[in-house]
């Protein structure tokens, strides 16, 4: 028995020095890989115009300007190209009640004061975003520009603070319910 037991310890301790040997060999570091793909489509210039309050003001006969609220508005470049746009703004020809009175006001009788963005808290994009031109810009069935975004400057979400639009009334205006429309344009390529 003795001899039995003895070969035994003797296999046990031959397989524990073989385990050990393992144990302390260094093993090469093994990797594999995959390709991670996938597509981003283009999106789309696009803006979202401000409200603007409606205004009162009585006729005086001498020709006078009155300022009325243009709320917050913001735009979004997510083409993805970096490049340059601008943003414009035209009036139509204003009316009471549907009807063009261009002659009692003039064809510019609302100027608005362009803003400068700031990034959208969301907007992801370090760099300056589009900028205000001078103030005050006329506005008229031209397409006035008030803001523009260099190559490279205006990617992503921007939000423009609320502003303001001057309402020029002349002195011999008539009076009524005034409207216009004005449209809000954002478009590739640098304007002035």
């Amino acid at each position: 028995m003795y001899k039995f037991s003895t070969l035994r310890l003797t296999r046990a301790a031959i397989g524990l020095a073989a385990v050990s040997a393992f144990a302390l060999a260094p093993m090469a570091a093994q990797a594999d890989g995959t390709t991670a793909t996938g597509t981003l489509t283009a999106g789309a210039l696009s803006e979202v115009a401000p409200a603007i309050t409606p205004f009162t003001a009585a006729l005086t006969g001498i020709t006078r300007t009155v300022s009325t609220p243009v709320g917050t508005w913001n735009l979004t470049d997510a083409v993805g190209d970096g490049a340059a746009y601008n943003i414009s703004v035209t009036a139509g020809a204003p009316t009471i009640a549907g009807t063009s009175i261009a002659a009692s006001l003039g064809s510019t009788w609302l100027s608005l004061t362009p803003t400068t963005a700031t990034a959208d808290p969301g907007n992801p994009v370090l760099t300056a975003g589009p900028t205000a031109v001078a103030t005050p810009v006329a506005l008229g069935t031209a397409a006035a520009t008030i803001d523009n975004a260099a190559v490279n400057t205006g990617a992503g979400q921007w939000d423009f603070p609320a502003g303001t639009v001057a309402v020029t009334i002349p002195g011999d205006a008539a009076a009524g319910a005034y409207s216009d429309l004005l449209t809000y344009t954002i478009a590739a390529g640098v304007g002035t």
